[in-house]
């Protein structure tokens, strides 16, 4: 026999002579639950027992959803509940410390700003509000926040709502719906990409400079060189040890472990054999698990080491369009000298690891100066005089009434009407200015009428010579050329000795 869970009205009971009733009943999952009424009135206690009882078998018999009811207890607790757990999942997700702090500290500003007490209490025109507020000017060396950051604190509550949806929480993103700002229209923190010449120098000056932050120059100077020939941000190069180095096969590379990489995933990347012979020398004498560069733990160190380094190869932290130069512009050069030296798109979007190719090419691709003004090059030149048509020696020919037009080149293009009452003399003088040339000879041949009078004007030699026709067209609707008329070329020969033509 299955066990009886108790009375189906529940029990109240006290455990000292001067406390509280404690009422006792099964809830709608079988479990025993004990709960104190919180007064000392049996009746009291006793409706209150019943109300948890006649509650309970409710949510048994379905009558009371208990999801919608949940996420109404859930809408009632205090919001700093919830962004604990929010961090904590954070953390169980294997988000860094520095990226938790973060997140968690943006959407706390969101958050304190609003006066968000409680999860019902979120709306998304108060959360606009308070972040258009922070983008006023609150002095004139004081500017408010950058469209950018603007992105960065929507987005860090927008996740914490998403979370609040899957963690079956809330049953909808009341901030959703929102959509960040255009940050083109307010860019305050461009990074640039170096020149050659400009890699160079700094590469020389770091390489003969002094210590700095605990790494010699040469130490730095590598450093530097592989951040540019790998595209590794500062704390993927923070993080190597000496077995990160694959120096000994035909194909060097480095590995980055996915718990330092910029997607989480272990990354190999290639290194160019001059390189990987520099590291060799670096590398030579330490332990596995020691690290590669002698890099400061911190981020502000990191930054000052390569502003003075930069400084003393005499290269300008702002240009004249306000981009910079930080360390984080390496990996802009190595990006950018990628698509310079014209590697596939899709080969550079691999070795920078991006997961979209707009990446690659919009952010993270610089053109130098000098590359826009030899592109134009290849446009035509607008200053060349245009050439004048030369004549094609066209000549124009009418016979019966129908046009002839060949595209034989001539000195002269004359226009002949032929009928039977042209003069024998005007024929012969025609016939000897045309000798002079190559003779064009019309003969009729009218279809099957091979005893047809030849009609026309040209040069005919007394010395027999092979004809060499030219064209000889088709349907007379797809050429200018008629179809009773054959075009060919007589050679000139000379005229026989003591005769006349």
């Amino acid at each position: 026999m299955p066990r009886k869970r108790g009375n189906s009205t529940g029990s109240l009971y006290k455990r000292s002579t001067n406390g509280c009733y404690i009422a006792s009943f099964y809830d709608h999952t079988g479990t025993r639950v004990t709960r104190s009424t919180q007064t000392t009135d049996r009746a009291a206690a006793q409706r209150i027992l019943t109300k948890q009882v006649s509650e309970a078998a409710l949510r048994k018999e379905g009558v009371i959803d208990i999801r919608i009811e949940s996420l109404a207890q859930h809408a009632k607790l205090p919001i700093e509940m919830h962004l604990t757990d929010f961090e904590i999942a954070l953390r169980a997700n294997g988000v860094t410390t520095r990226q938790v702090d973060l997140v968690c500290g943006r959407l706390r500003r969101v958050i304190n700003g609003c006066e968000f007490k409680a999860w019902g209490d979120i709306t998304a025109s108060r959360t606009m509000e308070y972040l258009h507020k922070l983008r006023r000017l609150v002095s004139e060396t004081r500017p408010g926040i950058s469209a950018q950051t603007f992105n960065f604190y929507l987005q860090a509550v927008k996740q914490f709502g998403r979370w609040m949806v899957k963690d079956r929480r809330a049953p909808d993103n009341p901030l959703a719906h929102l959509k960040g700002l255009n940050v083109r229209t307010d860019r305050r923190h461009d990074r640039r990409a170096l020149s050659e010449q400009e890699l160079l120098g700094l590469l020389n000056a770091t390489a003969t400079g002094p210590d700095r932050y605990g790494m010699a120059g040469a130490e730095r100077a590598l450093l530097y060189r592989l951040a540019v020939e790998t595209g590794l941000q500062v704390g993927e190069l923070a993080s190597l040890t000496r077995s990160s180095f694959d120096l000994d096969s035909q194909t060097p590379s480095v590995t980055v472990e996915a718990a330092y990489s910029k997607r989480r995933r272990k990354d190999h990347l290639p290194l160019r054999q001059a390189l990987a012979g520099r590291l060799c020398q670096h590398l030579d004498g330490k332990g596995l698990k020691a690290p590669a560069f002698v890099m400061s733990a911190s981020r502000t160190n990191r930054s000052a080491m390569f502003r003075e380094d930069r400084e003393a190869a005499g290269i300008a932290h702002k240009d004249e369009a306000g981009r910079v130069v930080d360390f984080h512009a390496l990996r802009h050069t190595f990006i950018t000298n990628l698509a310079k030296g014209g590697v596939h798109p899709k080969i550079a979007q691999t070795l920078a690891r991006h997961s979209t190719i707009t990446l690659t090419m919009d952010r993270y691709t610089h053109s130098l100066a000098g590359d826009e003004l030899a592109a134009l090059e290849v446009l035509p030149d607008l200053d060349v005089k245009p050439i004048a048509a030369k004549a094609t020696g066209t000549d124009c020919v009418v016979v019966d009434g129908v046009e002839a037009r060949s595209n034989l080149r001539s000195n002269r293009c004359a226009k002949s009407v032929i009928s039977g009452a042209a003069s024998r003399e005007e024929t012969e003088r025609d016939t000897q200015e045309a000798a002079s040339s190559s003779a064009l000879v019309f003969r009729g041949n009218t279809h099957n009428n091979a005893s047809s009078e030849t009609v026309g004007v040209g040069f005919e030699p007394t010395v027999t010579t092979s004809a060499t026709p030219v064209f000889k067209t088709g349907p007379f609707n797809r050429s200018g050329t008629p179809p009773h008329l054959q075009i060919v070329i007589h050679r000139q020969c000379p005229p026989p000795a003591g005769g006349t033509l």
